[in-house]
């Protein structure tokens, strides 16, 4: 259990420092990063990886792991931003945080979904190969 959680905390530093990076180059304005900020998002990144083996899981549902999976993204990315000192914007934009947060979520999710099809693509390709090497 302990080496999949840190595997799965792994990965999701991995993708959460990209999504970071990604967000902070396409706001238009330059913006001051501090240790503080890179730390709580390295620290959110790691539980949204853990929270993702709600995924491996075969007793859930898809569609409720995929619905608690996004309201623990949704949370965490708020204590974060709340940590960070993003409360006023949460405040005054609520809908336009939970629609910025839900495109993020949804291109991360599109970007795996293609990346898991290629890999089964490839495994698949590797049969054949073997199947024709038998014959």
């Amino acid at each position: 259990m302990l080496k999949e959680s840190l595997k799965s905390a792994g990965i999701g530093l991995l993708i959460g420092s990209f999504t970071f990076l990604v967000v902070i180059m396409s706001l238009n304005s330059t913006v001051t990063i501090t240790r503080a900020n890179i730390l709580s998002n390295w620290v959110m990144s790691a539980l949204i990886g853990i929270i993702s083996m709600i995924f491996d899981s075969e007793k859930i549902p898809f569609a409720w792991a995929l619905f608690s999976h996004y309201c623990g993204v949704l949370l965490l990315v708020g204590l974060t931003g709340i940590y960070n000192g993003l409360w006023p914007i949460f405040i005054a934009h609520p809908v336009r945080h939970v629609l910025f947060v839900t495109l993020i979520y949804a291109l991360v999710w599109l970007g795996l979904q293609i990346s898991n099809w290629i890999d089964v693509r490839r495994m698949n390709e590797k049969l054949a190969k073997r199947r024709q090497m038998k014959k």
